[in-house]
C-alpha cells in the first residue's frame, strides 16, 4: 500500500490537483496475483515465483536454521509452547523436499 501527505495552505501553494503524479513504474498486486493478461505481467509474475522459490523461502529457512541449529532444540521449544519466527515456512519447506531425483526435475 502506498501512501502520502501533503500540506496545503489556500491561496498559497498548488493544491493536490494542480499537478499530475507521476506514472507508476510497479504493476498492482491484484493485477499479478489475480489478472496477469498481458505479457510483461505475466513476467512480473513470474519473476515474483522464481524470487520466492529461489532467494525468499530458502534465505528464511536458512535464517532460522542459523537461529536454532539443532532440531532437538527447536522440538523442545516448540513442546513448551514457544512460538518461533519461520517455522511455519521450514516445516513447509521440509514437507515438500523432493525424495528423490525424479521428483527434482
Amino acid at each position: 500500500t502506498k501512501g502520502h501527505t501533503e500540506v496545503i495552505v489556500p491561496h498559497l501553494t498548488e493544491s493536490y490537483n494542480s499537478h499530475r503524479d507521476p506514472p507508476e513504474e510497479e504493476i498492482p498486486f491484484c493485477t499479478i496475483k489475480s489478472f496477469p493478461a498481458a505479457t510483461e505481467h505475466t513476467i512480473q509474475w513470474a519473476r515474483d515465483k522464481f524470487e520466492s522459490a529461489f532467494s525468499h523461502k530458502p534465505s528464511l529457512f536458512n535464517k532460522f536454521w542459523q537461529t536454532y541449529p539443532s532440531a532437538e532444540e527447536v522440538l523442545q521449544r516448540i513442546k513448551s509452547g514457544e512460538s518461533l519466527e519461520g517455522s511455519f515456512q521450514v516445516i513447509k519447506c521440509l514437507g515438500r523436499r523432493p525424495r528423490n531425483w525424479s521428483q527434482c526435475v
